[in-house]
């Protein structure tokens, strides 16, 4: 299976860029957000404007595969307490649509038809899109699958988007709630 994938994305080496960017981009972003929320933490304001701003912003960076969500998640409760879970939801399903819409911009669907002539992962594919609501759920609920890699995932299958948005918020839910509640209490401990 591994030797196919590997053929697969010798095949797709668009798919390929974008898994790799997806994984390593993270880390990067990591870093670099981390470092500027601590460094102008005080300098900070919040208000209205800069809470849009914030979501905005969060929202490329995600969709961009430059930050992971859990990362947003805990900047937006350090920033802004337990009431960050309503930007980071926002972010995340504006980040959802950007990701899967680029993706479908960048790769095109050759790779839902290389899978679909794979005699390996046909079966597969037909029974994920039986059950793409639950799948969605269950990936986005995972904290080891990582956003932008799911994105790519989903928008390769062709999973339908009005599924991927909904269903993929409600998998994001818990966790998010989890780690926008850490955020908060890693503020408090520090302050």
């Amino acid at each position: 299976m591994i030797k196919q994938f590997i053929k697969f994305l010798k095949a797709n080496p668009r798919l390929a860029f974008l898994y790799l960017y997806s994984s390593l981009m993270p880390l990067l972003g990591s870093g670099i957000i981390t470092s500027l929320v601590y460094t102008y933490q005080d300098s900070l304001e919040v208000n209205t404007l800069s809470i849009v701003i914030f979501t905005i912003g969060t929202s490329l960076i995600m969709g961009l595969a430059i930050v992971p969500t859990t990362v947003i998640a805990l900047v937006s409760g350090y920033l802004l307490g337990t009431l960050g879970i309503i930007p980071a939801l926002i972010a995340y399903s504006i980040a959802s649509l950007i990701g899967y819409q680029l993706v479908n911009l960048i790769e095109k669907g050759k790779a839902h038809e290389a899978f679909k002539t794979m005699d390996s992962t046909r079966f597969i594919i037909d029974n994920i899109h039986q059950h793409e609501k639950s799948l969605i759920v269950l990936c986005r609920l995972s904290p080891i699958l990582p956003f932008a890699i799911m994105n790519i995932f989903m928008s390769s299958l062709r999973i339908n988007i009005k599924n991927f948005l909904l269903y993929g918020s409600l998998g994001m839910l818990p966790r998010t709630m989890i780690f926008v509640f850490v955020g908060s209490q890693v503020k408090e401990v520090l302050n």
